[in-house]
C-alpha cells in the first residue's frame, strides 16, 4: 500500500498568555441542527444498560446510548445524532453501517467454510494472512497469528518472543497500552502507572514525553535529541542484562494521551535490539491501518524502507475487523512456531472476520486511507490550533493523521493536568454532538481518533464543537452531578 508523507507532530504547542478573551459563543446549531436536538441522559436503553450490563467491561464518559449508525454517525436512543470521534474505541475505522463488510460476514457465515484455525483450517483465514503478509513488509517465512483482539495478537507474541529466545522478559514504556488482559496487560506501561499488579517478567521504562521530558532526563527544557539520547541510554543498560526476550512498543502513545516519541526512536530500538539478540514488536493496533497517514505507521522512518530493518513482530486490531473482532500478529520466522499451540480460541482465524478483514485492507488500498487520513488529520489539527489558540487551559494539540490529542492544563507553566476540566468537555462536547473520550495518565488529553473517512466539513464540526465545548465547560456550564455518573479512565 502506498505510503503518504508522514505528518506528525509533537509540538504544535501555544504561547503562553495572561489575558484571554474569549471570542463569540458560538451557535453550533447553526452548523448542524439537526445534532441539537434535546438529550435526555436518562433514556430507556441507558437505564436498561444499567440494570443488566456488569461493570468490568465499561469505561463510560457520558450517557451515549446507539440505535444505528451511518459513516461516522450514530444515532441514538433519543433521536439525536452524534458524530462517533471515538471511532468505537478504534473498532469502526471505516465508519458504521458499511454494507459492503456485512456483505462479507454474511456471506462468509452463509458458506459455512469452516469454523476456526485450530483443527481445520478454512479459505478466508488463508488469504487472509497472505494479504497480510503482502502489505506489511518483512522477511520471506513471516507467518501470520489469527486472533480476536489486540490484547490477545500482543500475548501471541509475548508468548512466542519467550519460546524463541528463551528469556523470560518484556521491555515496555510508561503510558502504553498492550492489552486487558493477561500477559499483554501485565506488560503495559499503563498498568504500572495505574498502580497495577505487575509481572516481576515486565521492565517498563518511561516513555520518551516531548511534552513532560523531565520524566526521562529529570529536566524540562530538554531537547528531542538529549531526551532520544537519554532513554536509549536507559534502554541499552536493560538489554545489556541478556534477559530482555522482547522490546514492545507502540508508535504513538495512544491511550497514554497521544505522546509522540522523539524523532528516530524506533529506529534506535530497532538497533538497539539487534546488538543485544531482543526481539522487537511494534504495536500498531490502535495507530496502524493507515491512521497515522502511513501504513505500516512505523514507516513514516525511511530507515525502515530497507529491507533489513523490519521489526520481529507487529500486531494489527480493532479497525482491522471492520467492526467485527479480528487482530493479527505479522511474525518473524524464528518467532512464528516457537510457541506452536500457545494460544488457542475458539475463534482463532474464523472465517467471516477473515473475509472481513480481508475487504478492510482491499478498501484500505483502493480508496487511499492512509493518504486521507494525512490530509485530513492535518486538516483537523490546524484547525483545533486555530480555535484554541487564545485558550488558556490548551497547553499542546499534537497528532499524527487521525491521531489527535489535545493537552489541557491548569497551566501552561507548569502543566498540571486539568483533569475536571477534560471531563467537563467531553461530556459538553457530547451535549453539542460530538462523542470523544479523554485519555493520559492524569486524564486530561482530549483524545481524537475519528473514522478515516471523515470529510471536510466532519473535521470543522469536531474542531468546532470541541472549542465551544472547552468555553462551556471552562465558563461552569456543565452540571457537576452529571459528571459524578461517569468514571472514564
Amino acid at each position: 500500500m502506498p505510503n503518504s508523507p508522514t505528518l506528525c507532530s509533537a509540538s504544535h504547542r501555544l504561547p503562553i498568555v495572561i489575558h484571554v478573551t474569549n471570542p463569540h459563543e458560538q451557535d453550533l446549531s447553526v452548523i448542524h441542527n439537526s445534532r441539537r436536538t434535546p438529550m435526555d441522559p436518562s433514556g430507556d436503553l441507558y437505564e436498561r444498560d444499567e440494570s443488566v450490563l456488569a461493570g468490568p467491561s465499561k469505561m463510560r464518559f457520558y450517557p451515549l446510548a446507539a440505535r444505528s449508525g451511518e459513516g461516522p454517525y450514530l444515532m441514538t436512543d433519543d433521536d439525536r445524532r452524534v458524530l462517533d470521534a471515538t471511532s468505537g474505541q478504534g473498532a469502526f475505522g471505516l465508519g458504521y453501517g458499511d454494507a459492503r463488510l456485512a456483505d462479507s460476514a454474511r456471506s462468509a457465515l452463509m458458506d459455512g467454510g469452516g469454523a476456526n484455525v485450530l483443527a481445520m483450517t478454512n479459505s478466508a483465514s488463508v488469504e487472509f494472512a497472505q494479504r497480510l503478509l503482502d502489505v506489511i513488509p518483512g522477511d520471506a517465512g513471516r507467518k501470520v497469528y489469527l486472533g480476536l483482539t489486540g490484547s490477545d495478537a500482543n500475548t501471541a507474541v509475548i508468548r512466542s518472543a519467550r519460546a524463541a529466545t528463551q528469556r523470560s522478559k518484556v521491555l515496555s514504556f510508561g503510558h502504553s497500552y498492550h492489552g486487558g488482559i493477561g500477559d499483554s496487560q501485565a506488560a503495559s506501561g499503563f498498568n504500572a502507572d495505574a498502580g497495577g499488579d505487575m509481572d516481576p517478567r515486565a521492565v517498563v521504562l518511561p516513555y520518551p514525553d516531548l511534552y513532560r521530558p523531565e520524566a526521562v532526563t529529570g529536566d524540562p527544557a530538554s531537547t528531542e535529541e538529549e531526551l532520544l539520547a537519554e532513554v536509549m541510554r536507559r534502554t541499552e543498560e536493560t538489554l545489556a542484562s541478556g534477559e530482555i526476550a522482547l522490546v514492545l512498543v507502540e508508535p504513538i502513545a495512544h491511550d497514554g494521551g497521544i505522546l509522540i516519541p522523539p524523532k528516530h526512536f524506533l529506529r534506535e530500538l530497532h538497533r538497539a535490539c539487534r546488538r543485544h539478540g531482543t526481539l522487537l514488536c511494534v504495536d500498531e493496533v490502535k495507530v496502524g491501518l493507515g491512521r497515522t497517514g502511513t501504513f505500516p505507521a512505523y514507516t513514516a522512518d525511511d530507515y525502515f524502507d530497507h529491507p533489513d530493518h523490519t521489526p520481529d513482530a507487529v500486531t494489527l486490531g480493532k479497525t482491522l475487523g471492520g467492526g467485527l473482532p479480528v487482530s493479527a500478529a505479522i511474525m518473524a520466522p524464528k518467532m512464528a512456531d516457537a510457541a506452536t499451540g500457545g494460544l488457542l480460541l475458539t475463534m482463532n482465524g474464523y472465517p467471516a472476520g477473515s473475509r472481513t478483514g480481508l475487504d478492510v485492507l482491499r478498501r484500505i488500498d483502493d480508496e487511499g486511507l492512509p493518504e486521507r487520513a494525512a490530509t485530513q488529520g492535518q486538516l483537523l489539527k490546524d484547525l483545533l490550533l486555530e480555535r484554541t489558540a487564545q485558550m488558556l487551559h490548551v497547553g499542546e494539540v499534537r497528532g499524527c493523521g487521525l491521531s489527535i490529542g489535545v493537552e489541557l492544563v491548569l497551566d501552561r507553566e507548569t502543566k498540571e493536568p486539568a483533569t475536571d476540566l477534560a471531563a467537563a468537555t467531553v461530556y459538553r462536547a457530547f451535549e453539542l454532538g460530538v462523542a470523544l473520550n479523554y485519555s493520559g495518565i492524569g486524564g486530561n488529553v482530549l483524545e481524537l481518533v475519528p473514522p478515516l473517512t471523515i470529510t471536510r466539513a466532519d473535521a470543522e464540526f469536531i474542531a468546532d464543537t470541541i472549542s465551544q465545548a472547552l468555553r462551556d465547560a471552562e465558563d461552569g456550564k456543565i452540571d457537576p452531578n452529571n459528571l459524578r455518573r461517569f468514571s472514564g479512565w
